[in-house]
């Protein structure tokens, strides 16, 4: 289920619109999905296929892009700084909810 919907917009530049999901709906959920495209992928030279990408755009479809609540996007939503690791540096940004509602 998809919590709420956010744009990010960056300081240097770009805009991006995500979806909120919970962490639990991702380890759940998405989680799993992923590691059966890695496996179906891996059986065929970590190539895609036609069951990986009917998988992959399963996921899409369901939860579009989005970010977990417990994942740096979400702890910056107050802060407007993304806390990364020091190889990606600290991105200021504004995020602002544009629907809050559950939509899936």
């Amino acid at each position: 289920m998809i919590l709420g919907t956010y744009k990010i917009d960056y300081e240097s530049g770009p805009i991006q619109e995500k979806n909120l999901i919970s962490n639990s709906m991702y380890k759940e959920v998405v989680r799993p999905i992923n590691s059966a495209i890695d496996y179906i992928e891996s059986l065929n030279r970590g190539k895609k296929t036609p069951e990986s990408i009917k998988l992959r755009g399963f996921v899409r479809d369901t939860f579009g892009e989005y970010f977990t609540d417990n994942s740096p996007i979400f702890f910056a939503i107050e802060s407007g700084v993304i806390e990364l690791n020091v190889n990606q540096g600290n991105h200021n940004c504004k995020i602002t909810k544009v629907n809050v509602l559950a939509t899936k």
